[in-house]
């Protein structure tokens, strides 16, 4: 067997390694297509012994540049579709018929429990972000031990959304699983906050207060703690995210 046993089908020149053989051929035969469209007048044999002149370099260079640009814009438009298919099949999988439905809207579950006395204290010594985590972990198990459907969750098909079981928005009339714009969630933050307050001031009430340097200290830090409005962004952002990581699981639909 001859060691240059591969063959260049454009100019016939002989590699006797398949890699190289391969980035030869491809570049030669976008050669190939631009001389005879462009130069038809130049012998075969020129050809073949010839190196690429800068023009030809160029035309190359430009040929597989556009190509690029057109197989990028064809990627992105075919992303973007792709995108909005899984979108409307998971919104479409969630309100199926056959599914169970949550006995709760999503407003309404996330106030549904008390903010117990432990929670105001962790809230306190944490700050109000962990306390709300704390408080919602206690809201999806206690849910899941009445075995009820959660009117929140969130999908590996679609990470970072939350997706939400609510009352129609412009309307309030219908109730229906749609995706959490930032508006609703930023909403039930400030709702949560609030609540922590009212629980925090109870508990404050409850407590057996001796005045003193170090106590006065302790309540500014509490009170700082819970209505921390400065990291309220923050917060937001923070606590979505993990929400959506905390809620995570398979869509169990078949995504084309």
């Amino acid at each position: 067997m001859s060691e240059s046993n591969h063959q260049c089908n454009y100019c016939n020149r002989r590699f006797k390694h398949r890699d190289l053989h391969t980035q030869h051929q491809t570049a030669c035969a976008l050669l190939h297509q631009d001389r005879q469209t462009f130069d038809r007048s130049v012998d075969a044999h020129e050809i073949e012994d010839a190196l690429p002149s800068a023009q030809e370099l160029f035309k190359l260079v430009q040929r597989l540049i556009l190509q690029n640009t057109r197989l990028n814009e064809r990627v992105t438009k075919l992303e973007s579709t792709v995108l909005r298919h899984r979108k409307k099949m998971l919104l479409e999988w969630l309100n199926q018929s056959s599914n169970p439905s949550p006995i709760h809207t999503f407003s309404e579950w996330s106030s549904l429990l008390p903010i117990s006395n432990d929670i105001v204290e962790h809230a306190c010594k944490y700050g109000l972000t962990e306390g709300i985590k704390l408080y919602i972990k206690d809201l999806i198990a206690f849910s899941k031990q009445a075995n009820v459907v959660l009117p929140i969750c969130s999908f590996v098909q679609k990470r970072g959304q939350l997706y939400s079981y609510d009352l129609d928005e412009p309307s309030g009339l219908e109730l229906y699983w749609s995706p959490v714009s930032q508006e609703r969630f930023s909403r039930c933050v400030d709702t949560l906050s609030c609540n922590f307050l009212k629980a925090f001031i109870g508990w404050q009430r409850l407590r057996d207060w001796t005045v003193s340097e170090d106590t006065k200290q302790e309540n500014v830090e509490n009170m700082r703690n819970i209505n921390d409005v400065v990291h309220e962004q923050r917060r937001k952002t923070e606590l979505k995210k993990w929400l959506c990581e905390e809620l995570e699981q398979p869509a169990i639909y078949e995504v084309v």
